[in-house]
């Protein structure tokens, strides 16, 4: 389901992967959660007055939970990076698994009973009409999200993580050389595919959510235990399943993370620090900005 995949804007700032991002983007991008929120809801189906009030009700929970609690989280994320620039020149592996312990899991819904609660009231209360609308909307979204899937193999996938990692380099101002660049894609061929895991749990979860749609059982209450059990399968992800394989990955990407950071002398390490503080600062001020 889509309904905050914009939150997941937000994790761009769980590791210095912010640097070399436009920080009016993402200003914009967290100041539209809300608006974005709604906007999903209103693709599920065709709402009423009444539909349209509780979206915008769930919207600004979520905007106002992103600012409490996301926002001042990735400044402390970005913080825990800094000092390991600063102090080892390298990333710790306790520092690199926080960071994507957060990266897979950067909005819990599943932790946030209440809001969790009004979500799920919101399909509960649906129409048989809006329940197809519903379950229309979520097979056209996995079928593109499939398609964009099948269209990115995993060298795409491995160019995407090089070409990532030189923008962020280049974003705290220590460019690395072409030679550089060439020997960190070298690491990340050691990547394994695990698009047929992925696949398998996204084939899952779609179906958890269509269940819901045809049968909503007897009362609200059970509906949302339901509800929140798919909702938990959704946040687990394809990992939870394949632990072993995932972390392959992830250490995959720490090594090739720190092989660039290796590469840094002194004065450049001082300098990315720096520029990793400033978007700290910049995440804690779009958490108190009104």
């Amino acid at each position: 389901m889509k309904i905050f995949r914009l939150v997941v804007v937000l994790i761009l700032a769980g590791s210095v992967s912010a640097c070399g991002v436009d920080k009016f983007f993402i200003e914009r991008a967290v100041n539209k959660v809300d608006s974005d929120i709604v906007n999903h809801l209103e693709d599920f189906a065709t709402l009423t007055e009444a539909q349209e009030a509780q979206a915008t009700a769930i919207a600004d929970s979520v905007q106002l939970l992103v600012k409490q609690n996301t926002l001042p989280k990735v400044s402390e994320l970005i913080e825990l990076v800094a000092q390991d620039i600063e102090a080892d020149g390298v990333l710790q592996q306790s520092t690199y698994d926080t960071v994507v312990a957060f990266f897979y899991r950067p909005f819990p819904l599943s932790n946030n009973d209440p809001l969790l609660s009004e979500v799920a009231r919101f399909f509960y209360e649906m129409s048989s009409e809006q329940d197809i609308e519903v379950r229309e909307k979520l097979q056209a979204d996995y079928i593109e999200r499939k398609e964009n899937r099948d269209d990115r193999d995993l060298e795409k996938q491995k160019d995407g993580i090089a070409k990532t990692l030189k923008t962020i380099f280049k974003g705290m101002d220590v460019g690395r050389s072409s030679d550089q660049i060439d020997e960190m894609r070298a690491i990340l061929d050691a990547r394994i595919d695990l698009g047929k895991e992925t696949e398998e749990h996204n084939i899952k979860v779609n179906q958890a959510f269509i269940t819901l749609t045809k049968d909503k059982g007897d009362s609200l209450s059970a509906f949302t235990e339901r509800y929140a059990e798919a909702w938990q399968m959704l946040e687990d992800g394809a990992n939870s399943a394949h632990p072993d394989e995932f972390k392959r990955n992830a250490d995959n990407g720490f090594e090739a993370i720190n092989y660039l950071f290796a590469s840094l002398d002194g004065e450049e390490r001082m300098r990315a620090a720096n520029v990793i503080r400033e978007y700290e600062t910049f995440f804690l001020e779009l958490a108190t900005a009104e």
